[in-house]
């Protein structure tokens, strides 16, 4: 009697379980979900419970490189608090959605003299004093960007 061998295997031999996130996660959680099973092709993505469609690794890693690219080119390089543009968005949106928002400039007065006198690497180490203090002691809420120099919002 012939038996065909390849029908002996059970369907859950060739299916393999696969992480889901909601879209709103985001890719920092998608990455660390899917470090959790490394041995998955890659996420299921759903938005509102419902299925919205399939990221694989080589994919997630991109938009994670992507994401990451555009942060670096667009904050302060010294304090790597975001800066310019990201200022801009944030003014933006705080108009568009009227939002209630208190904006504070913080200029250092006559700090030229500070760097004539003690030179450009103490004056960076106060620029970055200050924006460890700020970031320190100001609330997570706080939207903390470098404008440059030593201009800060």
């Amino acid at each position: 009697m012939a038996k065909n061998q390849s029908f002996k295997a059970k369907l859950k031999h060739y299916l393999q379980p696969v992480p889901e996130i909601d879209i709103s996660w985001g890719i920092d959680k998608a990455l660390e979900i899917f470090n959790m099973r490394n041995d998955a092709k890659g996420i299921f993505v759903s938005k509102d419970s419902i299925y919205y469609g399939f990221i694989s690794l080589n994919n997630l890693l991109l938009l994670s490189y992507k994401r990451n690219l555009e942060i670096a080119e667009n904050q302060n390089p010294l304090t790597k608090l975001p800066g310019n543009s990201q200022i801009d968005e944030f003014i933006y949106s705080v108009f568009d959605k009227k939002l209630q928002a208190q904006i504070v400039y913080f200029d250092f007065n006559d700090f030229k003299p500070f760097n004539d006198t003690y030179g450009f690497r103490l004056g960076d180490r106060a620029i970055l004093m200050f924006s460890e203090i700020l970031q320190k002691h100001l609330s997570r809420e706080s939207f903390i960007a470098h404008i440059g120099g030593d201009d800060f919002l």
